[in-house]
């Protein structure tokens, strides 16, 4: 399978994976704005902030075209961003993305698994985003039961999981995570594509959700 390349069109850039989704596009940055989050899912993800508003530490596992990494990186000048990428040849794009080019004490892009970063630092991140895909799709290891108790083992008290599964990956996984989140899951789809996000909290779901638990799709940014 091919690698990742990038194509040009006018002021957008983007990050393919050959062969990985319908037209092989995981990531758009618009030159003209890019800290926007370009795609509807990734303006999901964002939503993390109404569950875990004033994150300290945020963990990123896959970093892509970083879209939500420089995200972060503006929205919140307070918080430690470590991102783990296991793709060499996307780490090697990020300038093209204009994403940070040096890794200083608060943003960090490290090549390794996801999993790994995980087990590594317990009971360490405040929000924990997972968005990690190859050439095959979405990676498999990432929706076991043994990897959802590695991000709840990360998180701190009250902490927030994002997920980003694509097409139905979601409902054979939510089982698992609703087992180990204890039921503090909200489930939104992405009205534009088969994108489904998940949040998961390591405690309640916050008062705002009142009424709209579990499986429901509630919408974070309301």
């Amino acid at each position: 399978m091919q690698g990742p390349y990038l194509s040009e069109h006018g002021q957008y850039v983007s990050l393919h994976f050959g062969g990985s989704t319908t037209d092989g596009v995981h990531a758009t940055m618009d030159r003209t704005a890019p800290f926007d989050l370009v795609f509807s899912y990734t303006q999901i993800m964002a939503g993390f902030a109404r569950f875990t508003p004033l994150p300290r530490t945020i963990g990123m596992l896959g970093l892509g075209g970083g879209s939500l990494a420089k995200h972060c990186y503006r929205q919140f000048p307070n918080s430690r961003i470590v991102v783990a990428e296991i793709s060499a040849a996307v780490i090697a794009l990020r300038r093209h993305f204009l994403i940070p080019d040096d890794d200083d004490d608060r943003f960090s892009v490290l090549h390794m698994d996801g999993a790994a970063l995980l087990s590594k630092n317990t009971n360490t991140f405040d929000v924990i985003l997972v968005d990690a895909f190859n050439e095959a799709g979405h990676l498999p290891h990432f929706a076991t039961r043994a990897f959802y108790r590695e991000c709840y083992g990360a998180l701190t008290t009250g902490g927030t999981l994002v997920l980003n599964f694509s097409g139905e990956r979601w409902r054979s996984s939510f089982k698992r995570l609703h087992r180990t989140f204890r039921g503090h899951i909200v489930l939104y789809q992405c009205p534009d594509g088969d994108n489904v996000i998940v949040f998961a909290t390591k405690g309640p779901l916050p008062q705002w959700l009142t009424g709209r638990v579990g499986s429901s799709a509630a919408n974070p940014h309301r």
